[in-house]
């Protein structure tokens, strides 16, 4: 659990509040406290597709299931997300380039799945896609709250897969 206290007139917080916001992000995108979940790491996702009996369809749906768990339950997941859209000015570099690796893992690993069956677009284009959606229901889970994340999952979710499928 991270605690922190933001003080933007003092430059010393400051510079604290960005430390532990760090270490924080790195928990939250896969330090060592999540070592048993292939969730939390998106690049272990490749092993498991391959495994996994479910299709695509089945695992990104059941991804965005445990994303909003995730946000519900753990408090460095939700403290990632929600800084993500409220980052102070003395900590955005920091953030940023962590919020872009991840977002960067993702998409590369959803477009090596997707690559590996027909689509009506391109395996890049539909990870893109994806993370998109993903990002738009992220909006949910900060701004609104769970019930209207599930009613947007159900909504979008199905505009998404009809409109990637053949």
């Amino acid at each position: 659990l991270c605690f922190f206290s933001f003080n933007s007139t003092k430059k010393a917080n400051s510079v604290i509040d960005s430390k532990i916001i760090s270490v924080a992000f790195s928990i939250a995108l896969g330090g060592s406290i999540y070592r048993t979940r292939w969730l939390y790491h998106p690049h272990r996702w490749l092993n498991l597709f391959a495994i996994l009996k479910e299709s695509i369809e089945q695992q990104l749906y059941q991804f965005l299931t445990e994303h909003k768990e995730r946000f519900l339950t753990n408090p460095n997941t939700k403290l990632m997300l929600t800084i993500s859209f409220l980052v102070p000015d003395e900590m955005h570099e920091d953030v940023m380039q962590k919020i872009y690796k991840y977002i960067e893992i993702l998409t590369a690993t959803l477009g090596s799945r997707f690559a590996k069956q027909p689509f009506r677009i391109r395996a890049k284009e539909c990870a893109l896609a994806f993370v998109t959606l993903l990002d738009g229901l992220d909006v949910q889970l900060v701004y609104e709250d769970s019930q209207r994340y599930e009613e947007l999952q159900a909504i979008v979710w199905d505009i998404f897969w009809k409109g990637i499928s053949l």
